[in-house]
């Protein structure tokens, strides 16, 4: 860019230079042919630098136009390639919660504690609320989940990153075995779940993605 100001600042200067030359010829009239020709000579001297000039000017104003469009595709690239990534976490941190959740807290709920919680739930969120009236439930009934409890299925339908939050779908389908505190079956349960189509909002927090909110069906939304 500096070779090419310069370049500009110098054609100016020839144009400028031209220009004076152009309007001396302009208005004195020729005494004699050799200022006829030296008009002549003139005039042509400033209809080269002009036309010069104007050859600069539309070739730099072509090199900004290219330079900003291949700025915006290679700041559209690093977007994209940052919002996969970021995609990427976020899908990765809303299902490790749900196997902490339903395969490890939920198995031993006496276990559960607040630093579980704030690992992969928002604080403050509708998301954390479910999970510690999940976690109250079962300690007060003395039932968890037991043995041959897994997950089928979990696939992501879409994902969509709106800066630090991002709404994902899942389709999911487990196996929870609810037992009593002693291991017997809790009969009246049904032990196949799924497979469910559920979405699940996330939030940035620190780098962080921490679920906010989830459509996951528990018993005491839907009873």
């Amino acid at each position: 860019m500096t070779v090419a100001l310069e370049l500009l600042l110098a054609l100016g200067s020839l144009l400028a230079g031209a220009t004076q030359v152009f309007l001396i010829l302009k208005f004195i009239k020729p005494q004699s042919w050799r200022e006829a020709r030296n008009r002549l000579r003139g005039l042509q001297y400033f209809w080269r630098a002009a036309l010069s000039f104007a050859v600069v000017i539309v070739v730099l104003l072509l090199l900004a136009v290219i330079t900003g469009f291949l700025c915006d595709q290679s700041a559209r690239q690093r977007d994209q390639a940052t919002d996969t990534i970021d995609l990427a976490a976020a899908e990765r941190a809303l299902k490790e919660s749900q196997v902490h959740e339903f395969l490890e807290m939920y198995r031993d709920p006496k276990k559960a504690n607040e630093a579980d919680l704030q690992r992969y739930w928002l604080l403050g969120s509708e998301a954390l609320s479910d999970v510690k009236t999940c976690l109250s439930r079962l300690l007060k009934s003395g039932e968890h989940y037991g043995a041959g409890s897994r997950l089928l299925t979990f696939e992501f339908r879409y994902g969509l990153l709106f800066g630090d939050r991002a709404e994902i779908g899942t389709r999911e389908h487990w196996l929870l075995f609810l037992v009593h505190s002693d291991g017997s079956a809790v009969r009246e349960r049904n032990v196949d779940l799924g497979p469910y189509e559920l979405e699940y909002t996330l939030r940035k927090v620190k780098g962080v993605w921490l679920v906010e909110s989830t459509t996951t069906p528990y018993i005491h939304k839907v009873h």
